[in-house]
């Protein structure tokens, strides 16, 4: 499955989506491929979850 868990990009962008280029180590990496496989679920996914939690525990 691809980074956007499959989906055409040009309906990604009309749902409003912005597109992100991101580099990650190696060691975050291999936890992020981990935790996809064992949960299976699409990278864009689960780094937006992550991410979300991350900003809402700062108030943002």
């Amino acid at each position: 499955m691809g980074i956007n868990g499959g989906r055409s990009l040009r309906g990604i962008e009309e749902e409003g989506y912005v597109r992100h280029n991101i580099s990650l180590p190696p060691s975050i990496n291999e936890r992020l491929d981990k935790f996809m496989k064992e949960e299976e679920r699409p990278r864009s996914w689960t780094i937006q979850k992550a991410l979300d939690e991350f900003l809402k525990k700062r108030g943002y």
